[in-house]
């Protein structure tokens, strides 16, 4: 594949012919013509942010999402660069914050790492009315599980250094858009910024986007077994999947192609910690997406507890990403971890 005619390419920070093959097999995922690959998920935040929002706009930001997205934003706040409000994740909360200088509402649903859910295509309609710009972080699900933009969302976003690339081998970041108003000015401020995708990156999520449909229908097949295993041999256990909250149906997440994300809830930190300690072979990971399982456990890391709370995440959450392994050799291995925690 070659730059399209008009294409500017004189220089890279403009854009190179990896980077285009990639937005254009993003373009076919996402089912938008605009898409816009970046160094990091955490760029495609600030893309989003810096080329859409003016100092006096008003940006609403639920506190479940990545903490640190709220850090990044939260420092723009603080230095008069945007306007900010917090507040709880759920659809009355966010419209209750609505303002007449609200510009833009940004969301993650599912949440990472609690899985908590958003009816995004009653938030659109909400947005939509009052003319407010509805950005969705759909990294936890990618837009083969959930297409937010077909639900009403002005724009989605992602991280690929998760399950798009699915090696844990690449950081970068993709915005998407239907809208070419919109398109014309992140498409500028990323030119002038000097964050576009560099060709190796872009070509290591090209080759990532090749099995993203194997990959998924594994990793949601590990996450099918961990939890028929779970709701049979433990019950009264309390755990969450990306496939399983309350908005699933509305917001048309797929059964088989979602990304296995899980969330399971113990007592407290010491259970949960004797849990990740019990869990033979399967690595502790910041990330998720790879091959290989992982688990992450906040309340072990996070020294301060009211961080944990103002996140809105419980002290004894363990985030569990599936990986490709065959479901025979994982789902030992969580039994006997669960059964020595719950059961000691």
């Amino acid at each position: 594949m070659q730059a399209p005619p008009g294409a500017q390419m004189a220089y890279r920070r403009h854009g190179n012919d990896s980077v285009l093959q990639l937005e254009a097999a993003f373009s076919a995922l996402q089912r938008t013509a605009d898409c816009l690959a970046v160094t990091s998920g955490m760029a495609a935040i600030l893309l989003v942010t810096a080329a859409l929002l003016r100092a006096s706009d008003h940006i609403i930001l639920p506190t479940n999402v990545f903490y640190e997205t709220a850090a990044q934003l939260e420092s723009l706040a603080d230095a008069g660069r945007l306007n900010m409000t917090r507040c709880e994740g759920g659809l009355q909360e966010i419209t209750g914050a609505f303002t007449a200088r609200t510009r833009m509402v940004l969301v993650e649903s599912p949440a990472n790492p609690t899985l908590q859910t958003l009816d995004l295509r009653a938030l659109a309609l909400a947005c939509r009315d009052r003319g407010i710009l509805l950005v969705v972080d759909n990294t936890l699900l990618t837009p083969l599980a959930q297409n937010v933009l077909d639900l009403g969302a002005d724009i989605s976003l992602y991280s690929l250094s998760k399950h798009l690339s699915g090696h844990g081998d690449v950081i970068g970041g993709m915005v998407c858009t239907r809208r070419p108003d919109l398109s014309s000015m992140l498409q500028e401020w990323r030119t002038y910024a000097g964050i576009t995708l560099d060709p190796f990156a872009a070509w290591l999520t090209l080759r990532g986007l090749r099995t993203l449909p194997l990959r998924l229908r594994a990793h949601a097949r590990n996450a099918h077994a961990l939890a028929r295993m779970m709701q049979r041999e433990f019950d009264g256990f309390h755990w969450a999947g990306a496939w399983t909250g309350p908005d699933a149906r509305s917001n048309r997440i797929s059964m088989k192609l979602h990304t296995g994300m899980m969330a399971l809830h113990f007592a407290d930190a010491m259970q949960a910690a004797r849990f990740v300690d019990g869990l033979r072979g399967i690595p502790v990971l910041p990330t998720f997406g790879n091959p290989e399982t992982g688990v992450f456990h906040y309340g072990g890391v996070v020294e301060d507890p009211d961080a944990l709370a103002a996140a809105g995440i419980p002290p004894g959450l363990v985030r569990v990403a599936t990986g490709i392994e065959d479901p025979r050799d994982l789902v030992p291995v969580f039994r006997a971890a669960l059964r020595g925690s719950l059961w000691r």
